[in-house]
């Protein structure tokens, strides 16, 4: 059997004297997508961190077989994109130019932006919908369309794995919904292979083709969403008291109230 895109195998990190993760496993095989969930604290940030080898971590993670510490930057800056949950967008830098800094790891030093650069962004801003906002300040874009443009930066690196740090964070449902079912579609179109955090667990019951529940910075659960976001998981792990509904368009998460006391 082939290796997976992605393997972390027995990974801890440890930030100061605190245990962040311990002893994770994760196989993502390609083409697909793995959602990491958890309650705040969990370690899914720090996951995904150790995966970019932003993080110091015992372990190993592998990407197609190849231990990513022995990649180097430029050649991992290739392959893996990394969109944090609040991407730095420089001020007065506009769409299409932030969309080229993806084309920093195929560059030359201190060489600008080839011709087949600008026209391979210009092609991924036509995807995203974004020609109309090529030449816009990026301070001057609604939270949805910012996210589209930082979907389009990690795109530019034509990556063959896809790291999303809250995708959905601070957008309303709508917009939530329509940057998941853009990632869907890329990840389709293009084979690229996800791992993202979510912390809205509504939205990761549906798009994810598998999770991953962390706490205390461990794998508790993983596997797909009925087998994960079940009534007691979501009570261990969450504090969280919910009726599962499981049905032929996916899982659906119902929280209940606690009956206040007569």
């Amino acid at each position: 059997m082939s290796d997976p895109r992605l393997r972390v195998a027995g990974v801890s990190v440890t930030l100061g004297r605190s245990a962040i993760l311990r002893d994770v496993d994760l196989a993502v095989p390609a083409g697909s997508w793995v959602g990491v969930i958890g309650p705040n604290g969990a370690g899914k940030s720090t996951l995904l961190r150790a995966v970019l080898g932003l993080v110091r971590h015992t372990g190993r993670i592998s990407l197609d077989g190849t231990d990513i510490g022995a990649l180097r930057p430029r050649d991992r800056a290739r392959r893996i994109a990394y969109a944090p949950q609040t991407p730095l967008l420089p001020a007065g830098m506009s769409v299409v130019d932030y969309t080229l800094l993806g084309r920093t790891p195929y560059q030359s030093m201190l060489a600008g932006p080839r011709r087949a650069d600008r026209e391979l962004a210009e092609g991924i801003l036509h995807r995203l919908d974004l020609t109309d906002f090529a030449g816009r300040p990026l301070q001057t874009l609604s939270g949805g369309e910012r996210q589209r443009v930082v979907l389009a930066r990690a795109l530019a690196q034509q990556p063959s794995l896809l790291l999303l740090d809250e995708p959905t964070a601070s957008l309303d449902l709508g917009h939530a919904q329509a940057v998941l079912e853009l990632v869907d579609r890329l990840r389709v179109e293009d084979g690229i292979t996800v791992v993202s955090s979510l912390h809205d667990l509504a939205l990761a019951a549906q798009y994810p083709r598998e999770l991953v529940l962390l706490s205390g910075g461990s794998v508790v659960a993983a596997g797909a969403a009925a087998d994960v976001l079940t009534p007691a998981a979501l009570a261990t792990y969450y504090s969280a008291h919910a009726h599962v509904e499981v049905g032929p368009d996916g899982v659906r998460i119902h929280p209940l109230r606690t009956p206040p006391p007569s």
